[in-house]
């Protein structure tokens, strides 16, 4: 019975996921028990764990597969870099699987929903260039990423990526288009931030860089 649940089985993988912290995690009790020894065979160890889930899809390809392929990768270390980055293009060049973004209640229409998986698949990307230290490939992923959602992140990571490589300037101009853009706004408490640049974060992140520079270029 085992090993029928470890072998070409990308419905269990993501079970497994869901241990991690992604995925669907209605269980019956003997997959439930299944998932701790492969916690306790894998030492526990998440990193082992997430490859465990990659493996256990095996050979099948769908797009339940292939999207467990890049967040486990994706959520992996360093050093699993161009496996994700291998397999999100993978995902992203199939079909999607709806079934991770469908429910999402935050966002009222299906296209929204859509666009808000496939954001957060392209900063998972840009992170894995990131990784493979081909950073300029990473911050062209972010800014194809604001084409799914408005949002300060790929602002700030794009702007963060530059502070580290001493573009300073580079990276103050950044924070400087998110300021001017239409979308930039100062999100009162409690107020959702959703769809919005939010100005509270892109000025903290500016004076850091800013502080950073002075410090740094003297």
């Amino acid at each position: 019975m085992r090993e029928k649940y470890l072998n070409n089985n990308p419905e269990f993988a993501y079970k497994l996921f869901s241990t991690v912290g992604l995925g669907n995690g209605e269980m019956s009790s003997y997959e439930q028990q299944l998932c701790e020894e492969i916690w306790e065979e894998c030492n526990k160890v998440r990193s082992e764990v997430l490859v465990k889930c990659v493996q256990i899809c095996g050979t099948i390809d769908t797009p339940l597969s292939r999207y467990v392929r890049a967040k486990a990768w994706s959520w992996n270390i360093v050093c699993y870099s161009n496996n994700a980055i291998s397999a999100i293009i993978d995902y992203l060049n199939h079909d999607l699987y709806e079934e991770a973004f469908k429910d999402n209640l935050l966002f009222e229409s299906y296209q929204m929903r859509k666009n808000h998986h496939l954001f957060n698949m392209y900063l998972d990307l840009a992170k894995a260039y990131e990784g493979a230290k081909d950073f300029e490939k990473a911050i062209e992923i972010y800014n194809e990423s604001k084409r799914f959602m408005i949002s300060q992140i790929p602002y700030v990571k794009i702007a963060n990526r530059l502070r580290i490589m001493k573009r300073y300037d580079e990276a103050l101009e950044e924070l400087e288009t998110a300021k001017k853009s239409k979308y930039a706004m100062y999100p009162r408490i409690n107020e959702s931030s959703i769809n919005c640049i939010d100005l509270n974060v892109i000025d903290r992140y500016y004076k850091e860089v800013l502080d950073f520079k002075n410090r740094h270029s003297k």
